[in-house]
């Protein structure tokens, strides 16, 4: 790209409009460059809005001297291609606004651009991070019986890389739990970075299975995502999950759009209930979309 040519980034909003809107990156008063997923706030009309870059030009077909500066960026890595992706297939798929889809995912709080302001330590210093490990030491797991084993002996199968879908069938109390945390342990010992998604149906159904979790992996940040938390408990969770901080994430529905850039499983429990569908916004099923 040409140094003395203008930067022009386009911007999806959280608005019901199909188009991304054109504007002018400076890069000395903003004091970064440019990237894809980067979260930013515009001048939209007569207010500001918080938008998405999606494309970084030095083409517009505006005149240039009705272009308007982005005014801010939100002190957040960029959201990884893997999220965009699943941004734009939700999008098309459930016909829904691209801005809408993708800006929505994030949590209110990171979508105030008054809480920008700050260096984000100052930002998470005054609130307890939801991503946590309580136990000291990993507490004893019951042997699993032969039908387990065989479950799991079936998941190990899975190739790194590769995409596999597996349902796991059995009565309340079969030992479906102990199955998929064995699984997700195996899979995060191969990789140190490797994350993993558990969604839940229901906020009620967490706690059980949130001690469940931190005595399999007292070692591992677990987040816990879902509507129940302050809007600055999610947002923390939210990005602890982002930066790999997490490996673990517990949520509900809302969870399938947290941007994990190590993602390796997602285990969707109890995936027949009705609950992971989205009835309104963007009406999608997160069973689906996982």
């Amino acid at each position: 790209m040409n140094q003395s040519a203008p930067i022009i980034v386009k911007v999806v909003v959280d608005r019901p409009l199909n188009d991304a809107f054109d504007y002018l990156w400076n890069s000395a008063s903003l004091g970064a460059k440019p990237e894809i997923g980067m979260l930013v706030e515009v001048p939209f009309g007569r207010t500001n809005l918080v938008g998405l870059i999606i494309e970084v030009s030095s083409y517009t077909q505006i005149n240039q001297t009705k272009l308007k500066n982005v005014l801010q960026v939100a002190p957040l890595i960029p959201l990884d291609s893997r999220l965009m992706q699943l941004g734009y297939f939700a999008s098309q798929y459930y016909i829904h606004g691209l801005g809408e889809t993708l800006i929505s995912a994030i949590p209110k709080w990171w979508r105030t651009s008054t809480h920008w302001n700050k260096p984000l330590e100052q930002l998470i210093a005054k609130e307890k991070a939801t991503a946590q490990s309580n136990s000291k030491k990993k507490i004893a797991q019951n042997q699993l019986n032969e039908e387990q084993t065989h479950a799991i002996q079936i998941l190990s199968n899975h190739q790194a890389g590769t995409f596999n879908t597996y349902l796991l069938n059995g009565v309340t109390g079969s030992g479906k739990t102990a199955v998929y945390l064995t699984f997700i342990e195996s899979l995060l010992k191969l990789d140190r970075g490797a994350q993993a998604l558990i969604m839940l149906p229901e906020i009620n159904l967490t706690p059980q299975l949130q001690r469940r979790i931190q005595d399999h992996f007292p070692a591992e940040n677990l987040a816990i995502l879902h509507s129940g938390l302050t809007e600055k408990q999610r947002g923390i969770a939210w990005h602890q999950a982002m930066t790999g901080a997490a490996r673990i994430v517990l949520g509900t529905r809302l969870s399938i759009m947290t941007p994990l850039p190590k993602l390796v499983a997602i285990i969707v429990d109890e995936e027949n209930d009705s609950s992971f569908k989205q009835q309104e916004g963007l009406r999608y099923h997160a069973r689906d979309v996982a």
